[in-house]
């Protein structure tokens, strides 16, 4: 059968012992994990067990001793999702704390293992998140002999609406472009949230076959989880209609307009800092001005350098979706 979760076809007499998946977008993970027990799992064994290890709370030694241990009777594979905890974003220096999730000993430990695996076990590694570039969990995880690591990013937004489109159909039906693409703004490149959006949408479109974008505007919640870089990036790309979009994340209907601000200011907090030194008449010593000089190099001082007046008077032309609107008024 074709994974979509991997993007290649697997068969039951040529599994690989492990599979590695790293990355923002663990959906990829977890849908491998859905179609290797479909494969695996006979039919008349529908309660195909799979054990579930977390490494904050279970250690290499107890993870590999169950590995090693033939699956039950009535279970012809045995099927181990070994899942890391997410980093997070604003973690203080987080590569020393994922370092620590494999150990000199445990690398020692999983190579001996990967060396002479089990015949009928399979290993699926999940190291969610944004990770730096070498992280040395992913180094040591993605060498380990005959274990296939993907590295799963978020899709682009031309990636994503074929994903939809393809989703979709396998549900029976056709979606709108412009559903699509307001349902893209809605909830962003979050596959799991688009998933169960569509599923959503299937079920209120009932015997209908297209999904519209009034059924996105009407059926779907505006569920759109902030991207704590989502507003930095956008900014760095100099692309104004991701820059509204990610605002309009944080201008939610019932907040008060304090609180938006501050959430504002916490984001991007030099969006509107001066590029050169303090203002006249507030000081212009010297740690005032290299202060000035180091925020001038954040993505927030490169838009606003590169970005011509034209480009924000464009934005008249950019319709805010629903919650920015009510939170105007």
């Amino acid at each position: 059968m074709y994974s979509k979760g991997l993007g290649k076809e697997i068969r039951e007499d040529e599994l690989a012992p492990g599979y590695f998946f790293y990355g923002e977008e663990s959906y990829f993970a977890d849908l491998f994990v859905r179609e290797l027990v479909s494969l695996l799992a006979p039919g008349e064994a529908p309660d195909f067990r799979v054990d579930r290890y977390y490494l904050d709370e279970t250690g290499w030694g107890e993870i590999i001793d169950t590995a090693r241990t033939m699956p039950f009777l009535f279970s012809p594979w045995r099927v181990i999702v070994v899942r890391a905890p997410e980093r997070k974003p604003d973690a203080d220096k987080g590569g020393e704390k994922e370092a620590k999730l494999v150990s000199e000993a445990d690398e020692k430990l999983l190579k001996r293992y990967f060396a002479d695996p089990s015949s009928r076990t399979a290993l699926v590694i999940i190291l969610p998140g944004r990770l730096r570039k070498g992280n040395a969990a992913v180094r040591v995880l993605s060498s380990l002999p005959g274990v296939v690591a993907k590295d799963a990013k978020h899709l682009r937004e031309e990636d994503v609406a074929r994903w939809m489109e393809v989703k979709a159909r396998s549900l029976n039906k056709a979606l709108a472009p412009d559903a699509a693409r307001r349902l893209f703004e809605i909830v962003g490149n979050d596959l799991r949230r688009l998933d169960n959006e569509l599923e959503k949408l299937a079920i209120f479109k009932g015997e209908e076959k297209v999904i519209s974008a009034r059924a996105v505007d009407e059926a779907t919640a505006w569920v759109r989880i902030s991207d704590p870089y989502e507003l930095d990036n956008a900014l760095e790309e100099g692309d104004l209609r991701k820059c509204l979009i990610a605002l309009d994340g944080r201008l939610k209907p019932g907040r008060s307009r304090s609180r938006s601000c501050r959430a504002f200011r916490d984001s991007s907090g030099t969006f509107l800092r001066p590029r050169s030194g303090s203002p006249k008449g507030h000081g212009t010593g010297r740690r005032s001005s290299k202060r000035s000089t180091r925020r001038s190099r954040s993505p927030s001082a490169a838009f606003i350098r590169t970005s011509s007046p034209r480009s924000f008077r464009s934005s008249r032309a950019f319709r805010w979706p629903r919650s920015a609107r009510s939170w105007s008024r």
